[in-house]
């Protein structure tokens, strides 16, 4: 009996030995599952709030929906939000090193996703959203991109820029043609990734004596939106004009992602003729 016993024990240290010994290959570990794999379990955001993962082991499910302005998404992660308020969300997708398509999906009553109009390749854009409503953020992997990390931020987008315009009050009137000028104004809370901004003018004219006296036209310009003064000028076409006071119109437009701002001004000025 003692014999038998003994035995055994040998035989379970013998097993620990071999289990415990270097170089034998360990068992593979099960993957971890990539957050918000599934469309019916997406990762939670709120608004503003944010989201880091890597979609390298991500799948596709055939009965997801496909974006309105993309083929069928493969490796995708899903992301859910509701929209405290109508407005816009700024969606923010940034993956180093790969190229993404993010889609949204609207839920319908039935939980299921809606049609899928707005998309975006990455980076920060506005998406219009409405009060209480849910929406699904796909963020995945087309034309063979292969994807990995990535990060998903929600946050307010920023409002639609202001212009505002003045004229100069003295214009210089030179081989027939009068030289005006002014600043223009620009504000709001511009997102320096929206890209560039452009100040688009129209409707100049010079107008005298109640009467239409001459118009010019400005190249649309970059825009510095600082809330700073910024000066314009434009010489008019050939022009009835003469030396004294006259009325100039100007209008200008400024748009991003987040809305156009127009601003207009009809301002005096007082004709002056050049010197030499």
């Amino acid at each position: 009996m003692a014999t038998t016993t003994a035995r055994r024990a040998a035989a379970a240290l013998g097993a620990l030995a071999l289990l415990a010994a270097p170089g034998l290959p360990a068992a593979a570990a099960a993957p971890a599952p990539v957050a918000g794999d599934a469309r019916t379990a997406p990762v939670e955001l709120a608004v503003p709030g944010a989201f880091a993962g890597d979609a390298g082991a991500a799948t596709a499910d055939p009965g997801d929906p496909v974006p309105g302005c993309s083929d069928r998404l493969a490796a995708t992660t899903w992301h859910a939000f509701t929209a405290s308020a109508t407005g816009q969300v700024l969606v923010e997708v940034t993956t180093p090193g790969w190229e993404p398509t993010v889609a949204a999906f609207p839920v319908g009553a039935d939980g299921r996703p809606g049609a899928g109009t707005w998309c975006s390749l990455g980076g920060a854009v506005p998406l219009d959203v409405v009060a209480g409503q849910r929406y699904l953020l796909a963020v995945g992997a087309t034309g063979g991109a292969v994807p990995g990390a990535y990060r998903v931020a929600l946050g307010d987008a920023p409002a639609a820029p202001e212009v505002s315009l003045t004229v100069d009050p003295a214009a210089v009137l030179r081989s027939g043609r009068v030289v005006v000028g002014g600043t223009y104004r620009c504000t709001g809370a511009l997102d320096p990734r929206a890209g560039q901004v452009v100040v688009e003018f129209s409707g100049g004219t010079l107008r005298q004596g109640g009467r239409p006296a001459g118009t010019f036209a400005l190249d649309g310009t970059l825009a510095l939106c600082d809330g700073e003064a910024h000066p314009w000028a434009a010489r008019t076409g050939r022009t009835s004009a003469v030396p004294g006071r006259a009325v100039v119109a100007l209008a200008a437009t400024v748009c991003t992602g987040a809305g156009c701002g127009e601003g207009s001004v009809r301002g005096a000025t007082r004709i002056a003729r050049a010197r030499g």
